[in-house]
């Protein structure tokens, strides 16, 4: 969508870019632009289907009947690897995984609030991740976007990853049979894989 911008690379069959939209490098068999501002405007000639999607690793999750609610400011530090079943953290409250095998039914970040990951991790979930309005998913520092992994398989009616407005997230992010929606004006950093990825106006990705 309009004004947003991507310094890596963006890879689809078919790619559209809104007004004022800006990426490093463009590999599709289509693509609809309504006014670049910068960076590559036409594709690297490739032979459909771009990716061939049976050979993508399946995403395969065992949830766990645990939840974990994190009430409004609270902080958790830290949260062991394991099997979960609902990961909620509230308004402004703070989330650090140790670091390992994460399994998930879903998770949802509040307005603020923080999940982060001290050690590298990997998080594979059943249904979807949520990121609220002006929260942050990614590594505590010195780790970085290359240690967080979110492995989702996606079901119901919602995209399997959302990050709303001002959210910012740092990870490297697979969900090859759903979507994938990077909202408004926030920061992401890291790779994004989905059947689907909707980048909003204002957002920025870095590779």
């Amino acid at each position: 969508i309009s004004r947003a911008n991507v310094s890596g690379a963006v890879a689809g069959n078919e790619i559209r870019m809104g007004q004022k939209t800006s990426a490093g490098a463009l590999f599709c068999t289509l693509l609809k632009q309504e006014g670049v501002k910068g960076g590559a405007t036409s594709c690297v000639a490739t032979t459909p289907p771009l990716v061939d999607s049976a050979s993508l690793p399946i995403v395969q999750v065992s949830p766990g009947t645990e939840d974990k609610r994190l009430a409004k400011g609270q902080t958790l530090d830290p949260l062991a690897p394991g099997a979960y079943n609902i990961i909620k953290v509230a308004n402004g409250a703070k989330l650090v995984l140790a670091g390992g095998d994460y399994s998930v039914r879903l998770i949802e970040l509040r307005k603020g609030a923080q999940l982060l990951c001290s050690a590298a991790c990997h998080i594979s979930v059943l249904e979807r991740v949520r990121v609220g309005e002006r929260s942050e998913l990614g590594p505590v520092p010195p780790l970085d976007a290359t240690g967080v992994r979110l492995d989702i398989k996606g079901e119901g009616q919602f995209p399997a990853f959302r990050a709303l407005k001002g959210s910012t997230v740092a990870a490297n992010v697979y969900a090859p049979g759903d979507g994938v929606w990077l909202g408004q004006n926030g920061n992401y950093t890291g790779a994004f894989v989905g059947e689907n990825v909707l980048v909003f106006p204002g957002a920025t990705i870095e590779a």
